[in-house]
């Protein structure tokens, strides 16, 4: 839980292998997540923070997204198409 904003939150991580590889992406990972941190949509997962942890040879990016109480998104997709399908089935 969030204290400051009062909303559920998980910690999430992207690990990269090398150092080196991360550094010569930094500034690309670094646009993504400023964009998607801008964007604000019922449907997609908003994204609150992040930020960039560099060691000796390890490099993750951690990032704090809203939480999804239905499970993960393959589950979520898995359980909205059924709902689809039985909502088509019984319009036709």
């Amino acid at each position: 839980m969030d204290t400051e904003e009062g909303v559920e939150v998980v910690w999430n991580e992207v690990q990269f292998s090398e150092r080196k590889n991360f550094k010569l992406q930094e500034e690309k990972v670094k646009a993504v997540f400023d964009n998607l941190i801008q964007l604000d949509h019922l449907n997609i997962v908003k994204f609150h923070k992040y930020w960039a942890d560099v060691k000796e040879n390890k490099a993750r990016v951690i990032f704090i997204t809203e939480y999804m109480s239905s499970g993960s998104l393959k589950q979520f997709l898995k359980k909205t198409k059924k709902n689809h399908k039985t909502m088509n089935e019984k319009v036709t």
